[in-house]
């Protein structure tokens, strides 16, 4: 049985040469060496068992490291000498170094599973980055189209919406035109009344108004002044200053606008307001104050101002219990009243608010404010001067 040494094997495979058979140690010289017989025995015996398998095989044994580490490490060692058929050269060693061993690939291996492995994870992190931009790009491009789409229905929307109600402010101002000019214009109460509200009822006041108060007066309509929207008790009002001429062919140049005060209804109409345009009291003043009535009377007022000091007298004497403010119809403040309301209850609060609002710009002028009232006499009333409010009917001189 013959063994080759690593090298020879690697010369005889690639130049086909052939290799000297060297003979195994004798036993004698075996003994002197007891770890290396161990090791030598056992190596023979594997090399023997592994005669049969193919030259690659052998080639891949004779590879390992401990034998070879064993043949050049141990040059003068018997068992190195048994497996080498000649001293190996330089060009022996340098085609041994540049050998990759096991280990070597291994590494190779290892590191070149690696870069394979950030190579991959590089590309699949690449391929997501893609794909999250395309999703990016289609959402965003489906997104800038639905901001298009809703940017131009709400474009579209606040168009319609502006013609819609510019159409329909010049509605209302045909509306209001026509009333205002039918209610000025107009020659008789019935004719009149018709552009008021509640025309049955503003009928029966007007035949008592101006039956036994004033001539009926008939207007020119020319144009108006001003208009100003407002809400009353929840009824959707407009204030107009109004242009006109008289019989007596006096002009908007030569005499005050008038002003009146209509109520928007629901089909779209206007109706004036009559009991404001006139100042209509509800009850007799007069009547009221020569009576002293203790039945309570309603009446447009003017409240001008509160006051602290002097005019406690009779039924009202304790200041503690009364609050005073002095109140008159329009037209006769030097015939004043003075009017008590309960210190401190809602209808003192109330009339306290209404007085002081806005009064801060100019104390030298007295704030008047117009309300509607309801006022008592007390019993047995020791002056006709002094009565006491029970109510604020409303805050202005429309009653809603």
């Amino acid at each position: 049985m013959t063994v080759k040494s690593n090298t020879e094997l690697r010369l005889a495979a690639e130049e086909e040469v052939k290799v000297e058979i060297l003979a195994l140690p004798v036993e004698e010289n075996i003994e002197n060496h007891d770890d290396a017989s161990e090791f030598g025995v056992e190596l023979v015996q594997t090399i023997s068992d592994s005669e049969s398998n193919s030259d690659q095989k052998k080639i891949n044994l004779f590879q390992s490291d401990a034998l070879v580490d064993r043949i050049e490490k141990n040059i003068d060692d018997d068992l190195g000498k048994s497996f080498r058929s000649r001293e190996l050269t330089e060009v022996d060693l340098s085609e041994r170094e540049i050998m990759p061993t096991l280990e070597d690939s291994w590494v190779q291996e290892k590191s070149s599973k690696s870069n394979v492995s950030w190579v991959n994870r590089f590309i699949v992190v690449g391929v997501l980055l893609i794909l999250a931009a395309g999703v990016w790009a289609l959402i965003s491009l489906d997104k800038e189209e639905i901001t298009k789409e809703q940017r131009d229905k709400e474009l579209k929307e606040i168009i319609i919406s502006a013609e819609e109600q510019k159409a329909a402010d010049a509605r209302d101002r045909i509306n209001l035109e026509k009333c205002v000019k039918a209610y000025l214009e107009a020659t008789t109460i019935e004719e009149r009344a018709k552009w008021c509200r509640d025309p049955k009822g503003t009928l029966l006041k007007m035949t008592d108004y101006y039956k036994n108060k004033l001539t009926f007066n008939n207007y020119r309509f020319e144009s108006f002044v001003m208009t100003s929207d407002s809400n009353l008790g929840g009824k959707n009002l407009v204030i107009v200053g109004v242009n006109v001429s008289d019989d007596a062919g006096r002009s908007a140049t030569q005499k005050k606008p008038k002003s009146l005060l209509l109520e928007k209804q629901e089909d779209g109409e206007y109706l004036v307001d009559w009991d404001t345009a006139v100042v209509y009291q509800p009850s007799d003043w007069d009547s009221f104050i020569q009576n002293k009535s203790e039945e309570p009377h309603v009446f447009r007022l003017e409240a001008r101002e509160r006051i602290d000091y002097g005019p406690y007298l009779y039924q009202f004497s304790d200041d503690s219990e009364y609050q005073a403010y002095r109140i008159s119809v329009r037209g006769e403040a030097a015939k004043y009243l003075i009017g008590y309301a309960k210190k401190d209850s809602a209808i003192d609060v109330k009339m306290k608010a209404l007085l002081l609002k806005d009064n801060k710009s100019s104390r030298s002028k007295k704030k008047i404010v117009p309300m509607v009232l309801k006022l008592v006499y007390p019993k047995d009333a020791a002056s006709e001067q002094c009565v006491e409010i029970i109510e604020i009917v409303s805050e202005t001189w429309f009653i809603p």
